[in-house]
């Protein structure tokens, strides 16, 4: 169980890097559109971890925190909106 665990925050944290470097590759290309001396993107927009190769157990403990308060707002919602429709699910 811990392993899935461990994986699916993995692939969560996966997205969440894919979708900045998207952005960061935009900015880029913004900023630079008309310069004489194009800067890097990752000068133009430094990432965390464009300096860290390894995702530390801190890093990874913070992320689970932040995912399981978003799961607890998502049952709790599912949970409201049951009670006030009269449904018995969850």
């Amino acid at each position: 169980m811990t392993n899935a665990i461990e994986g699916y925050f993995e692939g969560e944290e996966q997205k969440v890097r894919e979708s900045w470097e998207q952005t960061r590759i935009i900015v880029g290309y913004l900023a630079n559109q008309n310069a004489r001396h194009p800067k890097p993107f990752n000068k133009i927009l430094p990432l965390p971890w464009d300096n860290n190769t390894k995702t530390t157990e801190a890093d990874l403990d913070e992320l689970r925190r932040h995912m399981e308060a978003e799961n607890k707002k998502i049952r709790d919602g599912i949970k409201d909106s049951n009670a006030t429709n009269g449904s018995n699910i969850g």
